[in-house]
């Protein structure tokens, strides 16, 4: 079963202050609030890691700690050791100031279950010390997220989290440049 795309309201109306930092053929990222989202369409190589840095890096310039969701969508082929080494010394460095990270794997079936046996390898090899869990669609991302952002329980966010994944989303499936 594949998680769908759903349709966010005009212009990021549901998430306000969402910024795409990058996009291309195999990717997006974007930051929201304390968050950065990171959607890959295809398999991870180098660029897309030193990217994922390059969000953390200059979103972390702005705040003191910053959460971390990334979509796998069914489309992504597995990333080969070395770039998941590469994300794991990534999630090793930032460690201190990522809060907690969201895996979203869609799909069920080999491919998907391949997937989250990646994921759960890279975030073993990462030794992280923050909360770290692998779903299988966005809402429950946002709303594990949010839990773990969210002391204030008369904040609710994850709402508009959700609305910034499915924007993100959307940003990965549009050809560059075309928009």
């Amino acid at each position: 079963m594949s998680f769908p795309l759903r349709k966010p309201d005009h212009d990021g109306a549901e998430a306000p202050g969402l910024e795409i930092v990058s996009a291309g053929r195999s990717h997006a990222i974007g930051t929201w609030q304390n968050v950065v989202i990171a959607v890959w369409s295809t398999a991870m190589d180098f660029d897309d890691v030193e990217r994922l840095d390059a969000a953390l890096e200059g979103h972390l310039f702005w705040r003191r700690e910053v959460a971390l969701i990334q979509v796998i969508e069914e489309t992504a082929e597995a990333s080969n050791a070395s770039v998941r080494r590469g994300l794991a010394r990534l999630l090793t460095r930032h460690a201190a100031k990522i809060p907690c990270s969201a895996f979203i794997v869609g799909g069920t079936g080999f491919h998907a279950a391949a997937a989250r046996a990646i994921i759960t390898s890279v975030a073993l090899v990462s030794k992280a010390r923050f909360p770290q869990v692998v779903l299988s669609n966005p809402m429950a991302a946002a709303n594990w997220v949010d839990r773990h952002l969210n002391s204030d329980a008369q904040l609710p966010r994850a709402a508009a989290l959700g609305a910034a994944i499915e924007r993100v989303r959307l940003a990965a499936l549009v050809e560059p440049g075309s928009h």
